[in-house]
Formats: C-alpha cells, sequence, structure tokens
C-alpha cells in the first residue's frame, strides 16, 4: 500500500458563528393549533368532544428545487435526498436526511456557507410542520457542529513521504475513532444509525481490508478469500454497491483491452457489438476513440508551438491561450489540454 488513502468525504467552510441558525417566520400552522370555525351567523361553532382528533398528513420537501437554484452547480439537477414526517408530524431519519443536507451544503464554497446553510433552514421551515420542523432544525444544527470537527480532522497536514504502511493505518484508524465519538456525542443513537451507520459499516470494512492487504505472511489468495469474507459481512446496500462497483472495472478492463487487441474502427465497433454493446453506444464509443486520436494529434503540434514561445515574455500566458484557442475548438477540448499540460509539467 504506496499511498495515503484519503478519507472519501466532502470538504467545505462552514460558519463559526452558526450555532441556532436563522429565524425564519413559520407559514406551516402547528398541530396543536385550534382553527376557528363559525357558522352563516357568525358564531364559534364549539368542537364536539366526540369528534377525532386532528390526523397530520405526512409531509416532505419537494423533489426538485423550487426556486432558482442559488448555485449554478445545482442547476438542472434533482435535489438529492429528502425531509420527511410521518402522520404525526415526527421527523423521519433515514440515509435521505444527510443526503439533503450534503447537497445543499455541497454549495457553500460557490455561493457562501451562509447562503447554503440558510436555504436548508428555509426549506425546513416551509415544509415540515411541528413537531418535525423543530426535530429538522436542531438536527441540522447538530450535523454542521459535526462538519466542522469532520473538517478540522481533514485538514491535518500529514507528511506522506514520512509515512509507512503501519502508520498510514494508524492515523485512519485514528481519525475514524475520533469521528465515532464526536457523532456519538453529538447525536442520539437513533440519529446516530440513519445518518452514520452505512458509513461506519464501510469505513470498518476498509480499515480491515488495509490491515489484510498490509500483512506480509500471506498470499494473494488468502488476501482474496479474507476481504470476500468481509464483503459478506457489509449490510445488503453495501454489498450491493460493492458487487456493481466490481462488474463495473471487470467491465472497463474488458473494454480497455478490446480497444487495443483492435486498433481498426470497424473491427473495434463490431467487437463491441459482440461484447453486447447496443449499436448507438458502440458508434459513440468509436467516435469517442477518433475524437480522442484527433485531440492527441492536435496537441503535439499545440505542445510544438508552446515550444517556440519564449516563456520570459510578458505576452507568454496570452500567448499560450491564444494558441489553446487556435488549436482546441470548445471548451472542453481547451479545459482537456490545460489539464494535459498540468499531468506533463509534474
Amino acid at each position: 500500500m504506496a499511498a495515503l488513502v484519503v478519507l472519501a468525504l466532502p470538504i467545505f467552510w462552514l460558519a463559526n458563528q452558526e450555532t441556532t441558525g436563522t429565524h425564519f417566520e413559520e407559514s406551516t400552522p402547528k398541530a396543536d393549533e385550534v382553527v376557528s370555525r363559525v357558522d352563516l351567523s357568525g358564531n364559534e361553532i364549539k368542537p364536539k368532544t366526540d369528534e377525532p382528533p386532528l390526523v397530520l398528513q405526512s409531509t416532505e420537501t419537494p423533489q426538485f428545487p423550487d426556486q432558482a437554484n442559488l448555485a449554478q452547480t445545482l442547476e438542472g439537477t434533482e435535489i438529492d435526498g429528502g425531509l420527511k414526517t410521518d402522520a404525526t408530524g415526527q421527523l423521519i431519519l433515514d440515509q435521505e436526511v444527510r443526503d439533503f443536507f450534503d447537497y445543499f451544503l455541497s454549495t457553500a464554497d460557490e455561493i457562501g456557507p451562509e447562503a447554503s446553510i440558510a436555504e436548508i433552514r428555509r426549506y425546513i421551515s416551509q415544509y415540515l410542520p411541528e413537531p418535525g420542523r423543530t426535530q429538522a432544525q436542531e438536527l441540522f444544527t447538530s450535523y454542521l457542529k459535526y462538519k466542522r470537527f469532520e473538517l478540522n480532522i481533514e485538514q491535518t497536514p500529514i507528511s506522506q513521504d514520512q509515512l509507512s504502511d503501519v502508520d498510514t493505518l494508524s492515523i485512519l484508524k485514528s481519525s475514524f475513532d475520533r469521528m465515532k465519538t464526536e457523532r456519538r456525542n453529538l447525536f442520539t443513537s437513533e440519529q446516530h444509525q440513519a445518518l452514520f451507520g452505512l458509513e461506519e459499516s464501510y469505513q470498518d470494512y476498509t480499515l480491515a481490508s488495509l490491515e489484510i492487504l498490509a500483512d506480509q505472511n500471506t498470499t494473494d489468495a488468502q488476501k482474496r478469500a479474507s476481504i470476500e469474507e468481509l464483503q459478506a459481512q457489509l449490510p445488503l446496500e453495501l454489498q450491493h454497491s460493492q458487487q456493481v462497483g466490481n462488474e463495473q472495472k471487470e467491465s472497463s478492463a474488458r473494454l480497455s483491452q478490446l480497444a487495443q487487441n483492435h486498433p481498426d474502427d470497424s473491427d473495434y465497433h463490431s467487437a463491441l457489438i459482440a461484447e453486447g454493446i447496443s449499436e448507438d453506444k458502440s458508434a459513440e464509443m468509436v467516435a469517442y476513440r477518433q475524437s480522442q486520436r484527433q485531440f492527441d494529434k492536435n496537441y503535439q503540434a499545440y505542445q510544438k508551438a508552446v515550444s517556440n514561445l519564449n516563456p520570459e515574455s510578458a505576452s507568454y500566458a496570452a500567448d499560450k491561450e491564444a494558441l489553446i484557442n487556435s488549436w482546441f475548438a470548445t471548451p472542453e477540448l481547451r479545459t482537456q489540454a490545460k489539464l494535459s499540460d498540468l499531468k506533463n509539467a509534474n
């Protein structure tokens, strides 16, 4: 294990002053509020004592944004997750709650943490009845505290060159343990399981897998068998995700081998059809390969032109940008060229 495994968790700056949240006018009637009724003469109608108690309908936040998105990165997207209450107005705890929070918090770098936080609180205030509204607001406040704690851990500097595999595993285990402890301090057991249960199961699986791979006293076959045993102990949702991921890797490897074995585009197309790829998808893959061949040719010519520029010239950056614009017709191709420049510089 040569490289340090990086925690696959979102990083963003959260405003330290956010503790209790922005106050919004509550437009949804509370469950215990009494709505007055009058007859045609204006006399108040007293509710009958044998009338059934008021029962709320289950409520949830919308599937799509209810107004123009604050962030361009979310434009045209469906909201991940959602907040729901049951028939008595209680907040339903599940993974979708965390997905909903993260969907908007992912825009903090683009629109600022205050705006992303306010948007979440607006949805809670506008769409959820009591007591679910208060429950969601309090849960979100705890979640923000946790995200700040998580951010501090992720920003801890580590000198990877000085780490052995044992050091790496020790640091990962320590980080995971600290986050587990903080979660248990901030959330009830039900909230903790709903928001973090799957993640913790996968973190435990990841650490155990890394320990198996780092064991120099076992064969590759023994390592594979041990990891397969670990996979069988994962929750069903994670087992399915793991299976899909493995299938995608295998499929990608097969298609890559097909491309290498069939340099001729016509043969490559036939091989894709034989592999079970649809006609439209096969044609798309052939076209993509052709476009990449053309990109490589243009990039070589572009590099040659750049080599004739004087790096010390005051107009070097502008001249290089002009060459990119002349050799690559679309923003996507120009971005690819710049990424190739960065890769070659390293």
